[in-house]
């Protein structure tokens, strides 16, 4: 199995991404953005919600993995709070790494587009996919597009909303992989 990057070489690409922007405004953006995924990869709940607002955001993830071709989307804060929660509790971490990404910037706030790669029970896709054991660790890879509007003076993300297509890989995992990839 070809291992995809850790999540500290997608980090380090990210520094490198944010030095080498010259806008400050799109640069203010890509730190936002770091933190609250550096939050999501380490399960850090406090530092994911100081990147949002205190009542109200916007999440939409359609066709990610989280929920296998279908939609989910809310409008409150503590809605979020609940979503990454509910991950952490079940012993699975909320992002991983990702590659082959690039970035767009707009007064409104930045997109994401890459491969983004994650590890998570069998029992994260019970119903949904057949045959998977689950207590097993799997290595999922997909596709996708993110947006996210961002209030650049309070230095705050307003939601993220979520295009992921069908997995590119559903590989069952040791733990010695998942401490390779997730080496945090």
């Amino acid at each position: 199995m070809k291992l995809p990057p850790s999540a500290t070489q997608a980090l380090q690409r990210m520094e490198q991404t944010i030095a080498a922007e010259t806008s400050p405004r799109n640069r203010a953006m890509l730190e936002i953005y770091r933190k609250h995924w550096w939050g999501e990869v380490t399960n850090d709940i406090g530092m994911i919600m100081a990147t949002l607002p205190p009542q109200h955001v916007h999440y939409r993830f359609d066709g990610h993995p989280f929920v296998m071709g279908e939609t989910l989307e809310f409008h409150t804060t503590a809605e979020a709070r609940a979503m990454y929660q509910r991950v952490i509790d079940q012993g699975d971490n909320l992002a991983g790494p990702y590659e082959d990404e690039r970035w767009a910037f707009g007064d409104w706030g930045l997109m994401f587009e890459g491969t983004l790669h994650g590890i998570y029970r069998g029992s994260m896709f019970a119903g949904r996919v057949p045959d998977l054991d689950p207590q097993q660790q799997y290595l999922i890879s997909y596709r996708s597009v993110s947006l996210h509007p961002m209030d650049i003076e309070k230095g705050l993300m307003l939601g993220e909303i979520v295009y992921s297509g069908a997995p590119l890989r559903f590989e069952p995992v040791s733990d010695a992989i998942k401490k390779a990839i997730l080496d945090v």
